[in-house]
């Protein structure tokens, strides 16, 4: 539940009333592309309004994002899919106009803290376009689709999660109740250098002479980290061609049953200290020096006491949230047009359609 502390509630949030209406179906239109498309408004409150083509274009963000996974939206759940989306922006324009200056501080640092781990997750510049591009995406509005997630999500700590208290005994019994997510399997501490045999964003091979010239060096690297004076993180950072470990000298945590057999199979036989031979595998070559192996175990209530008031924290939220984003609503005073899609249903005090 770490991830959905900082920056996951509000994804949690939009998905929790959306993909409902997602299943594997043929694509429909959507009204937009029916009509044309307008600038018609289908919601308004004081200083701000919601039009047919914002939702259109989230539409079309969200269908391209569907697409790339295999998933498409089933006719019958159309209205439903717009009418959540629909929601979606109607909710944005009331917390950007309900933030405070700390809400949006709080929301920028977050978002830019997000995007700049996708980007840095993302095997080059061009693969970090590719990805944005595959989900619907331009640089900039990724930037503001996730500063408007933050921030809602901002509005939600401050004014949900803050006022929820969770009971000593609510967190013992929630720890006696799921033993096995505490047991924590064995694991070893290494650090990785990697020279790759396949372009890790197509899955092509590297060429012969590139293969060989890449075994050759990575005998060399052998050699040098052999050497009473080595400075295996060093070796890394210089030479190693994984980007996601390479700036922390490779250093990364290996379970049983993650990684290649091979790749396990030297990281849990090695001891403490040492480097490996080098070991291949079917997308590179490894150097792999053990820092740390750590037994399987139980982690202790008062080791998880704090993740898990976070977790049961998250989960009195999410209840909240309907009633929550209803009352928003209410007090903005939000109108719906009669050709608005139909919101989802989250109870009484729907906002009032305008003539």
């Amino acid at each position: 539940m770490t991830t959905v502390g900082r920056i996951g509630i509000h994804r949690i949030f939009w998905m929790a009333w959306m993909w409902l209406a997602i299943g594997m179906a043929p694509s429909v239109a959507s009204a937009a592309e029916a009509t044309g498309g307008t600038n018609a408004v289908l919601a308004r409150a004081k200083g701000w309004t919601v039009t047919r083509a914002d939702l259109d274009k989230m539409v079309r963000r969200v269908q391209t994002e569907l697409m790339s996974t295999g998933s498409l939206v089933q006719e019958d759940k159309w209205e439903e899919f717009e009418g959540r989306l629909l929601d979606q922006l109607i909710l944005i324009q009331i917390c950007r106009a309900r933030a405070t200056d700390i809400d949006r501080a709080v929301a920028r640092t977050n978002a830019d803290a997000f995007i700049h781990k996708v980007y840095t997750n993302s095997a080059t510049e061009k693969d970090y376009a590719r990805r944005l591009m595959r989900a619907g995406y331009t640089p900039d509005s990724f930037s503001q689709e996730k500063y408007d997630e933050a921030l809602v999500n901002a509005l939600i700590t401050r004014e949900v999660k803050q006022g929820i208290q969770i009971a000593p005994e609510a967190i013992e019994k929630a720890y006696a109740a799921h033993p096995e997510n505490w047991k924590v399997p064995e694991s070893v501490k290494v650090a990785q250098l990697v020279l790759q045999t396949r372009n890790p964003v197509t899955g092509e091979e590297v060429s012969a002479d590139e293969y060989s010239r890449k075994e050759s060096l990575i005998k060399e690297l052998k050699v040098l980290a052999g050497k009473p004076d080595a400075d295996f993180s060093t070796l890394v950072k210089e030479n190693s061609e994984d980007t996601k470990t390479r700036a922390n000298g490779g250093e990364m945590v290996v379970v049983r049953g993650q990684t290649p057999w091979e790749f396990e199979s030297a990281c849990f036989s090695l001891p403490v200290g040492k480097v490996s031979d080098v070991v291949v595998t079917a997308v590179g070559f490894y150097l792999i020096k053990s820092l740390e192996k750590s037994p399987p175990r139980v982690e202790p209530l008062d080791a998880v006491r704090d993740s898990l008031r976070e977790a049961l924290v998250e989960q009195e939220s999410l209840r909240a949230l309907p009633t929550y984003a209803e009352r928003l609503r209410r007090e903005a005073g939000v109108e719906l047009s009669p050709d608005a899609p139909k919101l989802p249903p989250q109870g009484p005090g729907r906002p009032p359609s305008k003539p």
